[in-house]
């Protein structure tokens, strides 16, 4: 037993390998493989970088909690802003 890929077993990756051998041709194949290796050594690198960065900046500073009694007033100032708009000639 092989180590599955996408929990696909042997019989379904030679299914898949044929399918492509079929669509694209033999000599389309390593340009496709060569191009898919790039395009995954890219997104490493572009993670890589990503995660670099994440680490490299400072915490952010999350601001205070607003209470319930605040919140409240707010949302029934905006319904009203809302109303009064909403109801003008």
């Amino acid at each position: 037993m092989t180590a599955s890929l996408l929990n696909l077993g042997e019989n379904d990756l030679i299914v898949l390998l044929l399918i492509a051998l079929l669509l694209f041709g033999a000599k389309k194949l390593p340009e496709l493989a060569r191009g898919l290796g790039e395009a995954v050594d890219e997104f490493c690198k572009a993670k890589d970088e990503f995660e670099r960065e994440l680490g490299a900046a400072e915490p952010v500073q999350h601001a205070a909690p607003i209470s319930w009694k605040t919140l409240i007033i707010v949302l029934a100032a905006a319904l009203l802003l809302a109303a009064l708009l909403y109801f003008s000639p």
